[in-house]
């Protein structure tokens, strides 16, 4: 974030968070507005190092079915 916006994620996500604000509220939708603020709050939304860990591990638990064959198959390519 630093690189591309001279600011760290924290100054970011304080910056946009005004907008974000007037664009969505806890009214609209209740339960994705604590969804989203738990969900920060447990894999660090604002810790790169933890959303970086957090997205791998995803990602590794994604392979590691479609390694063992749990994974969804993906279909043949159709021939025209």
């Amino acid at each position: 974030m630093k690189q591309s916006t001279g600011m760290t994620d924290t100054e970011w996500w304080n910056t946009g968070s005004p907008h974000l604000a007037e664009a969505f509220t806890a009214e609209d939708d209740p339960v994705a507005s604590r969804v989203g603020q738990v969900a920060g709050e447990t894999y660090g939304a604002h810790d790169p190092q933890g959303s970086f860990a957090f997205g791998l591990a995803g990602v590794l638990d994604g392979l590691a079915r479609f390694i063992d064959g749990k994974g969804k198959q993906r279909p043949k390519p159709r021939r025209r």
